[in-house]
């Protein structure tokens, strides 16, 4: 008995790991992409 609840606890302690990895790399994608997006728009207000 005991040992299965453990197992649950393990499990939903590595599902949250994932799913707070997946987090981190999708904030990282997004804080790129809006940095690239900055950047290329600064670009084109620096051609003016």
């Amino acid at each position: 008995m005991k040992q299965g609840q453990l197992d649950k606890k393990e499990r939903s302690k590595s599902l949250l790991l994932k799913l707070s990895i997946d987090f981190q790399n999708f904030m990282n994608t997004t804080t790129y992409r809006l940095s690239t997006h900055r950047l290329s728009t600064y670009r084109s207000t620096l051609r003016f």
